[in-house]
């Protein structure tokens, strides 16, 4: 008992170490929310909006920030127009707003756009690289743009539906800019050659293995198909990129889109992102670690003659939990890429009654059942995942390997009746 204490302890201490700084790093940055609500209040409405004006428009990215949602980068789009210095975001959620985390992960989650002063810029994005580019426009361009953030902003209006891949805070700027510059915009050549969402999120998580670990969960494989390049504008990285290289046809010549870059935040690259994670910290070391530990105690209990059916408990119903989180996100969850992932076929609620009914006489042909096809399922996905189209993450290897460690010890131990 007192080993079993301490191994719980030491994976408690595990944990705790690993989001630490990710809980500092949250405390550090304003609530951005309560940032909109306040700057909203000092924004002049209505915009008097003419067939010529003087607005300068710029497309504003944001560079990634410590928390697990900002990895990715942020995008507004500034306005400069009648005295006014406005930044319209597209990134305003509320995380206590009453069942948010349900809704989200459901795939029913509303963001909001709103309007405040350029002076709350960094509020909410604090100790991150923010650039700014300011886009060629013609005063047609420029008020086809504004009407619709005007619009768009008001109160009936400015509540939306939000897709992490088709429709967010980087998305909705491009589309503005694409409607309002028309057919004559051309991208350059994409810098990522065959990237996927997968391969593109792998990049800015690549110091957060464990929110890796969790899209490579739960996220299937629609994540794995090659993008075009608009596409990869789902990242608010990529986005300027691409602006970068943007041109468009005037006056029967191709321009730049965007005209001049400024540098309003210094910074590297990486943000304010957290450095990388120690190796001990990391999923596959974790998940290796207890592969190795339920793999000794497996061969002690053979030795042994017995049959811990705690064990298998414990394995099984923890893995019967994240099957019904994996279940929901695919068959309930309307989010892009949950429907097509692959694990549900190893990692599903059903795990569940192996670990409860082994406790039950009578329901050993059941259960024997139950991790017959639990191991042949894991041993056939093993066999074939090379040529399955979704992409998996090496942690899933010992998790897996537990489950078949103790399905494969079950069925043995029935078969020299020592099961209870």
């Amino acid at each position: 008992m007192r080993k079993k204490l301490n191994l719980i302890r030491l994976l408690i201490a595990i944990v705790v170490v690993a989001i630490a700084p990710h809980m500092r790093a949250q405390e550090e940055t304003a609530d951005i929310t309560q940032v909109a609500a306040q700057g909203s209040r000092e924004v002049t409405a209505p915009m008097a909006i003419e067939t010529h004006i003087k607005a300068e428009i710029s497309l504003i990215t944001c560079y990634p920030g410590s928390r697990n949602y900002e990895l990715y980068g942020h995008t507004m789009i500034r306005v400069q127009i009648e005295g006014q210095d406005l930044l319209f975001n597209y990134g305003i959620f509320n995380f206590k707003q009453k069942g948010f985390i349900y809704r989200f992960v459901k795939g029913d989650c509303d963001y909001s756009l709103a309007a405040y002063p350029m002076q709350y810029l960094t509020k909410g994005y604090e100790n991150r690289k923010i650039v700014e580019q300011v886009l060629d426009l013609d005063d047609a361009q420029k008020v086809d743009i504004i009407s619709f953030l005007w619009n768009n902003v008001q109160p009936e209006n400015a509540i939306y539906r939000y897709g992490w891949a088709y429709n967010n805070c980087a998305t909705k700027p491009r589309d503005i800019i694409e409607n309002a510059v028309g057919g004559s915009l051309e991208y350059g050549e994409p810098k990522r050659e065959n990237a996927t969402f997968r391969s593109i999120m792998a990049y800015f998580d690549r110091n957060y293995p464990w929110q890796q670990f969790g899209i490579d969960l739960v996220l299937g494989a629609d994540l794995d198909h090659i993008l075009d390049y608009r596409e990869q504008m789902f990242s608010p990285i990529i986005l300027e990129e691409a602006m970068a290289g943007a041109t468009q046809e005037r006056d029967g010549q191709r321009i730049p889109v965007v005209k001049t870059t400024n540098i309003l935040v210094q910074g590297g690259d990486e943000g304010a992102a957290l450095g990388p994670t120690p190796l001990v910290l990391t999923p596959i070391f974790v998940f290796s670690l207890l592969f190795a530990v339920v793999l000794a105690i497996t061969i002690m209990e053979r030795k042994a003659g017995k049959h811990l059916r705690w064990m298998d408990s414990v394995v099984f119903g923890a893995y019967g939990i994240v099957g019904i989180l994996v279940a929901f996100l695919t068959f309930v969850s309307s989010h892009y890429g949950t429907s097509s992932n692959i694990h549900i076929v190893w990692l599903h609620p059903l795990l569940l009654l192996p670990a409860i009914l082994v406790w039950v006489r009578r329901m050993r042909p059941l259960v024997a059942i139950c991790h017959v096809v639990n191991a042949l399922i894991i041993v056939l996905l093993g066999a074939g995942w090379y040529w399955l189209p979704q992409v998996g993450n090496m942690a899933l290897v010992p998790m897996a390997g537990i489950s078949l460690v103790r399905s494969v010890n079950y069925i043995m131990a029935l078969r020299k009746h020592r099961v209870m």
